[in-house]
């Protein structure tokens, strides 16, 4: 394989490709591909919404639209970057990418994801538990705050591994770019990185999420008034809560969609050993992942879904004009 690339060096071998081999990566490799396009349309259509109704880009709205960005440069960019690469791999094809930058681009971006979902739970925790404190978190400061501590961090965390300090960025076979430990190096060192990146937002998102709905469920259980019903109208707090549930419910599919693969990178990497494909599936639950947040977003948001048709219906009435055709006689 004539492989081109700046900085790293090409580890491990590819394995003999059978005709059932073949076939399951072929399999894999269009079903990636089907469900990357699906996430980039479900979220490009969640952009062009929030973007067009006001009150969807205003407060702290604007850290959904953040979190909705990121996931598409994840989604975009970065997956179909590494599944085409690790398909041409697989395919014994020439591959060339550099494998230093682009992994630390996508591990930076996916650790940067899970800082912004866990800020944005926290931003919604303070709405409604504490109101009277809610204006601090959706003043310029505080949101330029929240939407610049996740790239700090994310993109931080994983410089040393990108300098070559306890681990190396590399081609690996048969995957394409993966990261490596080095020699000598013991795992508390790799474990430590994904924990800062992935166990630790994870873990405080649960946390926050957990808390806030057995606050809630509290106030209704005793019979009394719910904890912010006193502070703010009950139209504001029922669309706080809303928006709670709605990442309360993308929270259980992201730990679905996002932890196993975390979990056996650093506890168990010998089942990668053990089964090729099952390394490659579950990178692809990742676009299911990202493409079921969505779904969940538009099922469970009021204001999302009706945002969504109204865009939808200012669109094809454009479509329309722009026809010379009135919208009065389609029927709709």
């Amino acid at each position: 394989m004539d492989s081109t690339m700046e900085n790293s060096s090409i580890i491990g071998s590819l394995p003999q490709l059978t005709a059932d081999l073949r076939a399951a990566i072929d399999l894999w490799f269009v079903f990636s591909i089907t469900i990357g396009v699906s996430a980039c349309v479900l979220l490009l259509l969640l952009l062009a919404t929030s973007l067009y109704h006001e009150k969807l880009r205003k407060g702290s709205k604007i850290l959904v639209i953040h979190l909705l960005l990121v996931q598409l440069l994840i989604c975009g960019f970065n997956f179909p970057i590494l599944t085409v690469t690790s398909y041409q791999t697989l395919r014994n094809q020439t591959v060339s990418i550099n494998c230093p930058v682009f992994l630390y681009l996508d591990i930076g971006s996916t650790h940067v994801e899970n800082w912004a979902s866990t800020l944005l739970a926290v931003n919604r925790y303070v709405a409604i538990i504490h109101p009277h404190q809610y204006k601090y978190f959706v003043s310029k400061t505080g949101l330029a705050i929240t939407i610049i501590l996740p790239w700090v961090i994310g993109l931080s965390d994983t410089l040393p591994i990108f300098l070559g300090i306890g681990g190396r960025l590399v081609f690996l076979l048969p995957y394409g770019c993966d990261f490596t430990p080095l020699g000598g190096t013991t795992m508390e060192y790799t474990t430590a990185w994904v924990t800062i990146g992935a166990y630790i937002p994870i873990t405080v998102m649960g946390v926050t999420y957990i808390t806030l709905f057995v606050r809630l469920a509290a106030g209704r259980c005793n019979g009394r008034v719910a904890v912010t019903e006193c502070q703010v109208s009950m139209a504001k707090r029922a669309r706080k809560i809303a928006i709670a549930r709605i990442l309360l419910s993308s929270f259980v599919w992201y730990c679905l969609c996002f932890l196993p693969d975390v979990v056996i990178n650093t506890g168990l990497p010998y089942l990668y050993e053990r089964s090729l494909m099952m390394h490659l599936w579950l990178v692809s639950i990742l676009h299911i992942g990202f493409a079921g947040s969505t779904v969940i977003f538009i099922a469970l948001g009021a204001e999302y879904r009706n945002g969504m048709r109204c865009l939808l219906r200012a669109a094809r009435d454009a479509v329309y004009r722009r026809g010379h055709v009135s919208p009065a006689i389609i029927p709709p």
